[in-house]
């Protein structure tokens, strides 16, 4: 029997988040920390050298997601899944190397890291393959435990990188510190995959080919839409407009971490569904229904407070951002519905659908993403973004609408968190007639006040929420085997 299909997706999402959210402080902390003491210049050069890697990943990072569909649908096969994992990750290792030495000359130009064409083949090799295996784990239902496992490797991480930077190793440091905490968790998360590589036999190799020439072009398109904003604003506007767009796409970032960890754990649960021939409407429906509880209420309070949370984070050189804020922050809200619906559309093995749906997103986004933005300038890409996101989540619905009946995209839970959000609103305007944000301390005041607001208010009036947490703090934070 395929214990997947009886997968606790609000215990797997709530532990996944707090993950996250870990992780993310490390990362910050990390950012800050190595931007001071490398200086921008070697910096820089070493966030070239990982932007190129989770390019030139795409190949070894689709296989996995290939490997994750096919495990979830029948874990009994998971040890000659794994051998052919490994198998497509030594081939694709092996081009990417020679290809990497080749133009070594040119990487090293483009990054102006000497070392550069070293340090790509080291993350690939190490970073890669993790990820990998990291795509087989949560196939096995268990994204929980695999973004913990994720999660102490940021923590193993930031400390070797101190260390080896600390030795002179320079952006050296960086990078070997990053490859050798993944490398040591790789036997970590193969110890919980349970399971010992074996040969994978043809059928299993057409199987997961079949799934892979589609999931590989969708992860490269993902990765270009993710960035595409950045290259035209690049492109066509100036340096200036390229900060203003990062530091709000980082602020609006976290505010993904419930859809992302909610659509990872649908895919592997509709997978398993699927394969057994059984009802996937529900899952679908209520991971839809909380997957932007946070995201509703962050923009809400992005619109009451862009301009506070701007100076007080970044200096009052960003405040010409805030249009940026709260057109990502509306781009999140649907980002959050349209994400989990492609993972289930991946769990329903037509990763063909998601990979036309995405690379015709990517298009329109470019085409335009160029025009508004030599219209209204900077503000214009994201508007761009939010209309093609918007029509990736429609796309998704009509798709799932013939593949899924019944299904409704808007369900009473996410009515309930937009009445929490105006409430919360009213509460955070009525705060701010009484505090000046003039420091952290008053900035923490009004988000307090609306985070409490906003929460008491959803949890009072939202029984299936209360049903979900009471259920997913059952075994919190990590299940062990």
């Amino acid at each position: 029997m395929n214990k997947i299909k009886n997968l606790d997706l609000g215990r797997e999402v709530l532990g996944g988040t707090l993950a996250k959210v870990v992780m993310a402080l490390a990362g910050f902390v990390g950012t800050v920390l190595f931007a001071r003491v490398l200086g921008p210049t070697t910096f820089g050069g070493v966030g070239i050298v990982i932007t190129l890697v989770k390019l030139f990943d795409k190949p070894m990072a689709g296989w996995g997601v290939a490997g994750k569909k096919r495990v979830s649908e029948n874990p009994d096969d998971t040890s000659q899944i794994l051998g052919a994992q490994i198998l497509g990750n030594l081939t694709w290792l092996s081009v990417a190397a020679l290809g990497t030495f080749l133009f070594a000359d040119l990487v090293v130009s483009y990054t102006g890291l000497q070392r550069a064409p070293l340090f790509i083949v080291t993350l690939l090799g190490s970073v890669g393959v993790f990820s990998t295996f990291q795509s087989l784990l949560k196939g096995h239902g268990r994204i929980n435990l695999a973004t913990w496992i994720d999660t102490v490797r940021s923590y193993l991480t930031t400390p070797l990188q101190i260390g080896l930077i600390l030795l002179g190793w320079g952006a050296g440091g960086m990078v070997f510190g990053l490859a050798l905490a993944s490398a040591a968790l790789i036997p970590v998360t193969l110890y919980f995959l349970g399971a010992v590589p074996a040969l994978p036999g043809r059928e299993l190799l057409r199987s997961l080919w079949s799934y892979a020439k589609y999931s590989i072009p969708s992860t490269a398109f993902n990765h270009v839409y993710n960035r595409i904003d950045i290259l035209i604003l690049a492109t066509l506007m100036s340096p200036t407009a390229v900060g203003y767009y990062d530091v709000a796409w980082k602020l609006t970032l976290p505010v993904m971490f419930v859809a992302q960890t909610a659509g990872s754990a649908l895919m592997s649960k509709m997978s398993a569904l699927d394969a057994a021939d059984e009802a996937t409407n529900t899952d679908i429906v209520n991971t839809l229904s909380f997957s932007g509880v946070l995201a509703v209420p962050a923009f809400v309070g992005f619109l009451l407070l862009h301009t506070e949370v701007l100076v007080t984070a970044f200096g009052s050189e960003y405040t010409s951002a805030w249009p940026l804020l709260i057109g990502l922050a509306a781009y999140r809200v649907v980002a959050t519905q349209s994400q989990p619906l492609i993972n289930a559309l991946n769990g329903l093995d037509r990763p063909d659908i998601t990979m036309w749906i995405t690379g015709t997103t990517v298009a329109g986004n470019v085409v335009l993403g160029v025009v508004l933005t030599l219209y209204y300038g900077p503000v214009g890409v994201v508007i761009a973004t939010f209309l093609a996101e918007f029509a990736r989540y429609i796309a998704a619905i009509v798709i799932i609408h013939r593949e899924v009946t019944p299904f409704s995209p808007v369900s009473k839970p996410v009515v309930q968190q937009i009445a929490s959000a105006v409430v919360m609103g009213a509460g955070v305007a009525l705060t701010q007639q009484f505090v000046t944000v003039a420091s952290w301390v008053d900035l923490g005041i009004l988000v307090g006040v609306g985070a409490a607001v906003y929460w008491l208010v959803l949890l009072s009036i939202s029984k299936q929420l209360r049903t979900t947490l009471q259920s997913a703090f059952v075994g919190m934070p990590i299940d062990l085997p």
